[in-house]
């Protein structure tokens, strides 16, 4: 979220893979081990002029599910977001296009 503010996005749409995140989100439940996350959370999308997260499962997003693994297998910790995409997650996803 803070990556894209600071690319000047203000309209943003998050899809995650956890359903149970998810709703706590959405429902604003109180899970105390999570507070400190939740408060930047709802503070960060504050600063949106439109925000939201739904739930999206594996089954459902085979090729992001692909792609964040094989990131994972590469050791790679991304800290941010960027409009172009890396040359080896072209090469990745040519390679799922062709199976």
């Amino acid at each position: 979220m803070k990556s894209s503010l600071l690319l000047g996005h203000d309209s943003m749409a998050f899809e995650s893979d956890c359903q149970q995140l998810v709703r706590l989100i959405e429902e604003e439940e109180e899970w105390p081990s999570l507070m400190a996350e939740f408060d930047e959370f709802l503070d960060l999308s504050s600063k949106f002029v439109f925000c939201s997260i739904s739930y999206v499962s594996r089954l459902q997003n085979i090729r992001a599910d692909c792609l964040a693994k094989g990131a994972r297998s590469r050791g790679f910790c991304f800290s941010h977001v960027h409009s172009e995409v890396p040359i080896w997650m072209v090469l990745d996803t040519t390679w799922l296009e062709s199976s």
